[in-house]
């Protein structure tokens, strides 16, 4: 589960008449929503372009993922009982939050879509959603460097972009002693490296770095580069043979074209036309309060919060008595 620093004020949830849930299901996922029409069809609109732009790098099947629900609260305070428990037992200061499970999947948002943290956060997770068939095949630097390069994307007059440069992980990468790319490539789930401050520690600045310098560095056919190396890796090739076949460098090259691109101080991004085929055209109807209820209830245990799930349960057999 990844988390979003934020503000909210405690409040219980809601299930009365003067809340106002609706469902839109679009191919991908669904949405309950809190807000407008208008507004909850354009976070599905631009939630669909960010898959299509994803599936042109790598290979993804919507259909073939796991179930997706989004919940979009209206206001922070209605989020508030949602929010995770940190480690003193209290809620967590956040604003979302995105929990992925092997056949399920559910994102909680107490903010705007259009706010930068908010975005950053779902982009990084919805690029493992979007991967996690696959997620076995990828190693850990470049699961967690595509979500880094895609958790910028945007829609900007017209066009899809994102690869901006992440101006937290430039400074670490300007400040901090470099992780070599053969520690890099070498680091697992159970490494204190990966665990240490998520998404600002030196593993994902040099993740992010060494996917940006791999899509947009300048070696042409970077899409089909990435595939090589995970078909070798696939076929039992030791990782660095892999790495040096794939990329045209050993770990050491790559060092030094990383601290090169580094010290140019600016990339390049992808821009774009929007891709064909994403939408939210789906059904924008009521939501019943069987969905809310349940809805609510598998985000409230998804982060933790069990009482919230049960006081849910008891407030909806309160309103149906």
């Amino acid at each position: 589960m990844r988390v979003l620093l934020g503000t909210a004020c405690l409040a219980a949830p809601r299930l009365s008449a003067e809340s106002s849930w609706h469902v839109l299901r679009v191919p991908e996922f669904s949405v309950m929503s809190e807000l407008s029409e208008k507004d909850t069809r354009a976070w599905a609109g631009e939630f669909s372009q960010f898959v299509e732009a994803l599936r042109e790098v790598v290979p993804v099947d919507p259909m073939g993922l796991p179930p997706l629900t989004v919940v979009l609260f209206a206001k922070p305070r209605e989020f508030a009982p949602f929010r995770p428990l940190g480690s003193d037992g209290k809620p967590m200061d956040i604003a979302g939050f995105f929990s992925r499970h092997p056949t399920w999947a559910i994102i909680g948002l107490a903010s705007r879509r259009n706010d930068a943290e908010t975005r950053h956060v779902i982009f990084h997770e919805g690029v493992h959603w979007c991967l996690s068939r696959r997620s076995a095949e990828y190693p850990l630097w470049l699961n967690e460097g595509l979500a880094e390069v895609f958790s910028t994307f945007r829609i900007e007059d017209g066009k899809v972009r994102w690869g901006d440069p992440i101006l937290g992980h430039i400074a670490l990468l300007r400040e901090a002693a470099p992780l070599p790319v053969g520690k890099l490539v070498a680091v697992t789930r159970d490494n204190p490296l990966y665990y240490a401050k998520h998404r600002i520690g030196i593993f994902y600045a040099e993740s992010w770095i060494l996917t940006h310098y791999l899509l947009f560095g300048g070696r042409p056919g970077a899409r089909t580069d990435l595939a090589y190396y995970l078909g070798l890796l696939k076929s039992g090739t030791p990782p660095e043979k892999a790495f040096e076949q794939a990329f045209g460098t050993d770990y050491a090259g790559m060092d030094e074209n990383l601290a090169q691109y580094a010290r140019a101080g600016s990339c390049a991004v992808a821009i774009k036309d929007l891709p064909e085929g994403a939408n939210a055209a789906g059904e924008f109807t009521e939501a019943s309060p069987l969905v809310v209820e349940k809805t609510l209830e598998t985000l409230a245990y998804s982060s933790g919060r069990v009482d919230v799930a049960r006081a849910i349960a008891a407030e909806s057999s309160r309103v149906r008595r």
